[in-house]
């Protein structure tokens, strides 16, 4: 019997984790998530513009048929049609300026961040389809293709 608790008195001993052990797992961790996270935020950012890219192109292939139908973009001096898709959960689309004065043949519709702290790129599409990615930097706007 006396053999037994000595066995188990030296097993308690070497059991479980030092404390040097977990402070090592936890940094590990924790560089693992400065890693990863930044990475995961931008796949995120970047799935949202392009959700809000894809009802950009539902939207202008709405204008194309609402243009071969009225023979121009607006739906009269002063307004634009209704859009099919005007939002998706994270971006708010539009037409960029009124439709008083706007030519017949010309339209450009955006779509913006609902949260441009957290999204501060936004996309446009023209009747060309000429597809933009801007993003404001300090007074200056930075438009790319997209």
């Amino acid at each position: 019997m006396m053999h037994a608790h000595k066995k188990l008195a030296s097993r308690s001993k070497t059991a479980g984790f030092t404390l040097i052990e977990l402070l090592v797992l936890l940094c590990l961790l924790g560089m693992i998530g400065v890693t990863v996270l930044p990475i995961y935020q931008r796949h995120i950012a970047n799935t949202r513009l392009q959700e809000a890219q894809a009802a950009l192109m539902h939207n202008t292939q709405f204008m194309e048929r609402y243009y071969a139908q009225n023979v121009r973009f607006t739906k009269n001096s002063t307004t634009w049609p209704k859009l099919p898709i005007p939002e998706t959960r994270f971006f708010k689309i539009s037409f960029t300026g009124t439709a008083r004065g706007a030519t017949a043949g010309t339209y450009r519709l955006q779509a913006v961040a609902k949260n441009t702290h957290s999204e501060p790129r936004y996309l446009t599409i023209d009747q060309n389809h000429s597809l933009l990615i801007c993003q404001k930097e300090g007074t200056r706007t930075l438009c790319r293709a997209r």
